[in-house]
């Protein structure tokens, strides 16, 4: 999925990765969102997808944009959410 890739990269992050951090990472909750605010996929494959566990969870966790009680956290994720949306150039 685009916007997984993309985010992924923008976060510094690989795939392989997402089974290294927290099931209710950030970064993870972030392109959650994403993902289902832009697209029909099911919970379920984003549960699967993002390694974020149990689906009825992951749904809880990326209901909302990155919220001012994660702290420092916050401001990234808003950054991150602005960055991930901005479609990239093609250069043809």
């Amino acid at each position: 999925m685009r916007l997984i890739k993309r985010g992924l990269t923008l976060a510094g992050l690989k795939k392989s990765d997402l089974a290294k951090l927290k099931k209710g990472d950030w970064r993870k909750r972030v392109m959650g969102r994403l993902v289902r605010r832009s697209t029909v996929m099911p919970v379920g494959w984003l549960a699967a997808s993002l390694q974020m566990g149990d689906p009825k969870r992951t749904a809880l966790l990326v209901q909302t944009d990155p919220n001012p009680s994660w702290g420092k956290d916050c401001k990234l994720g808003q950054k991150l959410i602005r960055e991930i949306e901005i479609e990239p150039k093609s250069v043809d």
